[in-house]
C-alpha cells in the first residue's frame, strides 16, 4: 500500500493521483505527470518553486 503524498495532505489543486507508468505505481500531478518526484510527495520540499524538467510553471496551489 502507497501512503499518502504531502501534496494531498496539503490539498494541492494539481494533485492527479496514483498511476501506473511503467509497472511502477507513482503519484501524479499536473507539473509531474510521469510522476512527482520523492523529495516533493514525501520529503520537505513543498514545491514553491519552478523546478527544471516538470511540466508548464505549475507550484503547490491550494484552493482556498
Amino acid at each position: 500500500m502507497m501512503s499518502m503524498p504531502k501534496c494531498y495532505d496539503r490539498n494541492c489543486i494539481h494533485y492527479m493521483g496514483h498511476d501506473t507508468i511503467n509497472d511502477k505505481l507513482v503519484q501524479t500531478c499536473t507539473a509531474f505527470p510521469e510522476g512527482i518526484p520523492d523529495s516533493i510527495a514525501y520529503g520537505e520540499d513543498l514545491h514553491f518553486e519552478v523546478l527544471d524538467g516538470q511540466n508548464g510553471e505549475y507550484v503547490y496551489e491550494n484552493p482556498l
